[in-house]
């Protein structure tokens, strides 16, 4: 005779009646850290040259801020990394800066 094991809390039925699996509290957790690394790569890797490329094309972060309609202080806290910008922030943020100078040419 078959021995009845019961099932794994992260594979009982959802108290809805949904039948879907829910997440165990390790597996969250597991979520939770490693969005927390990859929000500490985005700061330490994006957030600087975002302020490099405002730099480059010598504007201010209030003239940047009236472009976009955005406050200085929100572009502040993105430069700094203190707020990680969602890839849409990123996106208007480098469309306000436009397109950077230009490469030197090479000879």
């Amino acid at each position: 005779m078959e021995e009845h094991r019961p099932v794994p809390a992260a594979r009982q039925a959802k108290p809805d009646g949904s039948g879907h699996a829910t997440p165990s509290a390790r597996a969250i957790t597991v979520q939770l850290r490693t969005a927390c690394v990859l929000c500490g790569e985005i700061r330490q890797s994006i957030c600087p040259e975002l302020r490099k490329r405002r730099e480059a094309v010598n504007m201010s972060i209030r003239e940047l801020g009236r472009k976009l309609g955005w406050s200085h202080a929100s572009l502040s806290f993105i430069e700094s990394g203190a707020r990680p910008p969602s890839p849409t922030d990123v996106a208007r943020y480098l469309g306000g800066c436009g397109p950077g100078p230009a490469p030197a040419n090479r000879a």
